[in-house]
């Protein structure tokens, strides 16, 4: 049976330090700075995650041995770190998504190294996916990853607000219950304190002057998704048609930027977007 206690503490202390990471590194009480507010989202739920990681039971060890020890010391460092660098205002934004790219292409690599999929673990030819196989594989993923990063860039600074990561969110948390029902429990019950890591981000927030600096969250947070996704469809059982609905459901926050909407005031479109992701 499972025992829920980790898991519940690993939420409240994700959102928690979320929230705390956001309120003190944007320092409201100063001048307002996007550059602040955006490196607050970044370190905010990057390390309540981490955190989120530890309390679950992902124990780091070096070098890292298995995809979620990977994730943990290497994928989800780089996705922060690359957040942060890019908020300063001096990163071009080329050098930028430069960074964003090279995370995206690296996800299922790091988390599939030396797994039977990209080795061979009995000799020559003994892989499953051939080398071009492997080729499509990562390169499709990393292109799907990549597309919906870039949608929710725009979108973000297109309508700035705190409805786009909470939608992010809830898919979070959905696709980690799916995760944990398609036969990899541990990974899938992170899904759950990365979707506190967001939602105590975003209640933070509330504090700043203006809703500001949430992409970067929900870029951390993307990556953060994919890669259960990733986990879900290559250690479990998750179907890929599973994985790249979910994948894409925070793209629906898109539908009330119709021009069917326009008359909607910005609160009203934020609770639209939460909850069509929801359903």
């Amino acid at each position: 049976m499972l025992n829920w206690e980790p898991v519940l503490l690993a939420c409240g202390a994700a959102a928690l330090t979320a929230a705390l990471a956001v309120l003190l590194y944007a320092r409201p009480w100063r001048r307002p700075g996007s550059a602040r507010a955006a490196q607050g989202w970044a370190l905010g739920v990057g390390l309540a995650f981490a955190l989120a990681c530890l309390i679950v039971g992902v124990e780091p060890a070096w070098p890292p041995v298995n995809d979620l020890q990977r994730l943990l010391l290497v994928l989800w460092p780089a996705a922060v770190l690359v957040e942060v660098l890019a908020a300063f205002p001096v990163v071009p934004r080329v050098l930028a998504w430069a960074g964003r790219l090279a995370v995206a292409g690296a996800v299922t690599q790091i988390l599939l190294h030396g797994t039977e999929y990209l080795h061979d673990p009995f000799g020559p030819g003994t892989s499953k996916w051939t080398t071009a196989e492997a080729r499509w594989w990562l390169g499709g993923l990393a292109a799907a990853l990549v597309t919906v990063w870039v949608l929710m860039a725009i979108l973000v600074r297109r309508a700035p607000g705190r409805s786009v990561p909470l939608a992010l969110a809830v898919t979070c948390a959905g696709a980690g219950v799916t995760v944990a029902y398609s036969g990899y429990l541990t990974a899938g019950l992170l899904g759950l304190p990365l979707a506190a890591a967001l939602a105590g981000a975003s209640a933070g927030s509330l504090a700043l002057p203006r809703p500001e600096g949430m992409g970067a969250g929900v870029g951390v947070g993307l990556v953060g998704l994919f890669a259960l996704l990733v986990d879900g469809r290559f250690f479990g059982t998750l179907p890929l048609a599973w994985a790249a609905l979910l994948l894409a459901a925070p793209l629906l926050c898109w539908v009330p930027e119709l021009p069917c909407f326009r008359a909607w005031r910005s609160w009203q479109r934020g609770v639209c977007r939460v909850a069509l992701v929801l359903v």
